[in-house]
């Protein structure tokens, strides 16, 4: 199962290519550093509960918490 970091990496990277837009770009986008988004894409920095809800409604999309279902690990 993929980490909520990598999942998150894989929507901004996904939304990169969509947009053409480069790390540069992305990161103003996102209103954070560029060198910061590149570590954080590249997995060499995590990011806060805070920043990952901040650069997924920047994207038009939302994280959320639900009950697990039965039978799930964890």
């Amino acid at each position: 199962m993929l980490s909520t970091n990598e999942r998150i990496r894989r929507m901004v990277r996904r939304a990169m290519g969509k947009t053409g837009l480069t790390a540069d770009r992305m990161a103003e986008k996102l209103r954070m550093s560029a060198s910061g988004l590149r570590n954080f894409l590249n997995g060499r920095r995590g990011l806060s509960l805070d920043s990952a809800d901040n650069i997924l409604s920047r994207l038009g999309l939302e994280f959320g918490i639900r009950r697990k279902q039965d039978g799930q690990d964890g």
